[in-house]
């Protein structure tokens, strides 16, 4: 057993696993049992949990000069947020609901000048705030392309959080 559990200590302090750290989904239920604020949240470090595409079309007045059309004259911004991309929140909105419950709702900041909105009810987990994989943020509507039918979510470092002091002992007249 002691062999087992050095061997894996050896191979995540090695770098030879590709990661020893546990992500998981955060939910209102989670932050409720950890006493954690809407604002404690901005001191949180979030990851997305899936790689996400977000794209659209853009207005002849949005286009850089320096770029060129696509080969049907089209023109498109694509924002890519690959699988644990690390983000922050930047702003938080809570809104009550019946029975004691609440909707919070996350704006995650991936990069500075850029954030995208993950929600939660009830007791639920955070997921990104597309309506059939469509996200209108201001003016702009992006088509939201990820693996598999349900919404990317936020994780959090299983252990994030956790301060670990080791104590050394003491001996008598020391």
């Amino acid at each position: 057993m002691q062999r087992h559990l050095l061997t894996a200590l050896l191979l995540c302090a090695g770098g030879l696993t590709a990661s020893c750290t546990r992500y998981v989904p955060i939910t209102i239920e989670m932050m409720e049992k950890s006493n954690l604020t809407a604002n404690d949240l901005k001191y949180v470090q979030f990851y997305v949990s899936r790689d996400v595409a977000f794209e659209r079309k853009l207005k002849p007045s949005e286009r850089d000069v320096g770029h060129e059309a696509g080969p049907l004259g089209l023109y498109v911004e694509r924002i890519l947020v690959d699988e644990k991309t690390p983000g922050v929140a930047e702003d938080i909105v809570e809104t009550p609901l019946p029975n004691d419950k609440r909707r919070v709702l996350l704006w995650i900041s991936f990069e500075a000048g850029s954030r995208f909105p993950f929600v939660a009810e009830g007791s639920g987990g955070f997921n990104l705030a597309s309506t059939d994989r469509r996200l209108v943020l201001g003016d702009r509507t992006y088509d939201v392309s990820f693996e598999g039918p349900d919404r990317p979510l936020l994780l959090v470092e299983e252990d994030q959080g956790v301060e670990l002091r080791k104590l050394k002992g003491r001996k008598v007249g020391r």
